[in-house]
């Protein structure tokens, strides 16, 4: 039965496709309009015709046709292009994108939405860190701007540019058709996969089973590489910690005693608390008086001092006493005079202590039910020491064992940081095996983890582990492939479109592009040459007018630069950056 209708569907596509290819209309591009790029725009470039952008929209529609969409990286990239080869540069031209309805929303002549950022607006501002559009209520049509190589630019509609005129090649009536036929086609693929999807179930489950483990095997063998140097140092230690539980055990027979005495002190303890907090009360005034009375004290040594060098001698013998006293009195005389001075400062100093004890009274009403409480704490304090004191000869000779230790621990650093840093970029493996496991729908993956898929093509996009640009590509050549080749517009577009989407910011990238091996010649790892200038390659320099690249002999290969927001650009290839690879 199954079979018999897929045959009914299928004969129904024939028809619908017949009918559709009838309905397709027959529209030449007739000169002046001439078909470029892959896609085969039917458009017309006139450098000679300028004019506000709304003029320039009329003069195309006076050719049945309007200004040009460029709403895909290929199409972008393919106008770019011919513009260069034809040598029509150094003239401004008006495209089919404005914000005029909406300030900030800018949209293409049919109201579909302009994509934004790489790899189509111009970079701007310093550093070239920022993109346009960023001119506001006063740029409201899009250009492409021959001084920024031809990325998308906000200029005022007001402004005089060429324009890129278009015909649209297919009527709505027929893109309706054409839908409807597609829309059959998929519903009747839909129904003939779900047919196949119901005998081969079984089947798809087991096949999903293989390949979860051989992924988890996958991963875990490199973790050996780790593992294996670990046990190298892993194994003597254990020559210096089993003494250490013999003298561990033995501790803990006198630190359990501890706890019989020491919980009582909690509990006499804190009633000190209670009569502390008001000293502090009486005590904080003291301060106010006791500063001055050590600047007059310090004074006062400095006098007293000299008298010790004279004095000593005479408690050996009186008679030498009188030889000894009459140099006295040429170290005396000034010292009365000192002295005298000493009184002069000793005597403000009552007035600073007689109002202490106003405050150091009181502080004895405090002090003294202090000792109530202090005294039977002496009656837990004391048989402690009976249990602290054999400790130290058990404590002493683990550091024995100890030391040792150290030898062995440092050099496991070396092998225990990769693996964590390899461990953490794995570390969701289990759970999307186990989700792979429990979903019958989808069961075969188009790219083998951990590469997925974007734009058809088999993607690594990895800023976890960062190295040299030769590193990279080794590190892409373990998981089966090598740094991505970004060699259409498209591709690099949808790539953008998925760091951007995945949360990567800030993560410098390396792509295989490099002119390694003939300067200024750049190439991808299998030889094919990249392309040059826009919508690939960076801008840099004063009002960003300059591209990339212009390193010389000093930068040679290239990276995604988060700086430039993603567009190419290059660097010495001993810079340390994340990856993309491809497989």
């Amino acid at each position: 039965m199954a079979n018999m209708w897929f045959g009914i569907l299928s004969l129904v596509v024939v028809v619908c496709s017949a009918s559709g290819a009838n309905l397709r209309p027959k529209a030449p591009c007739s000169p002046p309009f001439k078909e470029v790029g892959t896609n085969k725009k039917c458009v017309l470039v006139n450098n000679l015709n300028v004019g506000t952008w709304n003029d320039m929209q009329h003069y195309c529609s006076l050719l049945s046709a309007s200004l040009v969409k460029l709403d895909n990286a290929t199409d972008f990239a393919d106008i770019v292009q011919y513009i260069k080869n034809e040598g029509l540069t150094k003239a401004y031209y008006w495209i089919f994108a404005t914000d005029a309805n909406h300030e900030g929303t800018w949209q293409w002549g049919d109201l579909s939405d302009v994509t934004m950022g790489a790899p189509f607006w111009s970079p701007t501002g310093s550093g070239c860190s920022v993109l346009e559009p960023t001119g506001g209520t006063n740029a409201n049509c899009a250009v492409l701007n021959p001084n920024k190589f031809y990325y998308f630019d906000d200029m005022s509609c007001s402004s005089e540019a060429a324009g890129i005129c278009e015909i649209i090649k297919v009527h709505s009536t027929t893109i309706q058709v054409h839908s409807t036929i597609i829309q059959v086609q998929s519903t009747i693929i839909q129904g003939h996969s779900t047919i196949i999807q119901g005998h081969s179930t079984i089947i798809q489950v087991h096949s999903t089973i293989i390949q979860v483990h051989s992924t988890i095997i996958h991963y875990i063998r490199p973790l050996f590489k780790y593992i294996r140097p670990l046990f190298k140092y892993i194994r003597p230690l254990f020559k210096y910690t089993r003494p250490l539980f013999k003298h561990i055990r033995q501790l803990f027979k006198y630190i359990r005693p501890l706890f019989k005495y020491s919980r009582p002190l909690f509990k006499d303890i804190r009633p000190l608390f209670k009569h502390i907090r008001p000293l502090f009360k009486h005590i904080r005034p003291l301060f106010k008086y006791t500063r001055p009375l050590f600047k007059h004290i310090r004074q006062l040594f400095k006098y007293i001092r000299p008298l010790f060098r004279y004095s000593r001698p005479l408690f050996k013998d009186i008679r030498p006493l009188f030889k000894h006293i009459r140099p006295l009195f040429k170290y005396t005389r000034p010292l009365f005079k000192h002295i005298r001075q000493l009184f002069k400062y000793i005597r403000p100093l009552f007035k600073y202590i007689r109002p202490l004890f106003k405050y150091i009274r009181p502080l004895f009403k405090h002090i003294r039910p202090l000792f109530k409480y202090i005294r039977p704490l002496f009656k837990y304090i004391r048989p402690l020491f009976k249990y602290i004191r054999p400790l130290f000869k058990y404590i002493r000779p683990l550091f024995k064992y100890i030391r040792p230790l150290f030898k062995y621990t440092r050099p496991l650093f070396k092998y225990i940081r990769p693996l964590f840093k390899y461990i953490r970029y794995h570390s969701s493996l289990t759970a999307s095996s186990s989700l792979m496991c429990s979903t019958f729908g989808s069961m075969t993956a188009a790219c083998d983890p951990p590469y997925k898929e974007i734009h058809g093509r088999c993607f690594l996009i990895d800023n976890f582990v960062e190295g040299t640009w030769a590193d990279m590509n080794h590190w892409c050549g373990y998981y089966g492939g090598k740094l991505a080749t970004l060699d259409s517009a498209s591709v690099f577009a949808a790539v953008l479109q998925d760091i951007k989407a995945s949360g990567i910011s800030k993560s410098f990238l390396w792509i295989g592009a490099s002119d390694i091996m003939e300067e200024g010649v750049w190439t991808w790892l299998d030889g094919t040459a990249v392309a040059e200038g826009t919508p690939f390659w960076s801008l840099y320099g004063s009002g960003c007018t300059v591209q990339e690249p212009s390193g010389g002999t000093n930068q040679n290969c290239a990276l995604l630069n988060p700086n430039r927001n993603y567009y190419f650009d290059d660097v010495a290839c001993t810079t340390q950056a994340g990856a993309i690879c491809e497989k």
